[in-house]
């Protein structure tokens, strides 16, 4: 997979469900553990927990996202994600200029 598509995968994820502060969560919005595969129940995700689900460490998906972040302040996806500020939105928009970026490499 490249990145492209691992940022496409990621973002169609967090667009059915996003969640802040764990990776994934449950229907009843407890946190999913990820164990060595996917959780199954997970049905919301944070940018950190969508880029693990869709196995995108073998790309630069995390790169590209912290280029853009980094010019708004932010050291982390996670710091993005998990920022009162931050809405459901931002993140899809974030992934919108991410995919943008990654296909201009």
């Amino acid at each position: 997979m490249d990145t492209v598509e691992a940022l496409k995968k990621a973002k169609a994820l967090l667009k059915k469900g996003w969640c802040r502060e764990a990776f994934a969560r449950d229907k009843d919005g407890n946190p999913c553990v990820f164990h060595g595969g996917h959780p199954p129940d997970a049905v919301s995700f944070c940018i950190r927990g969508a880029l693990m689900y869709v196995e995108a460490g073998e790309t630069d998906a995390n790169e590209v996202l912290m280029d853009i972040l980094k010019k708004q302040n932010y050291c982390w996806p996670t710091e993005f994600n998990d920022d009162p500020k931050t809405t459901h939105k931002m993140v899809l928009d974030l992934f919108t200029k991410a995919i943008k970026k990654a296909k201009a490499k």
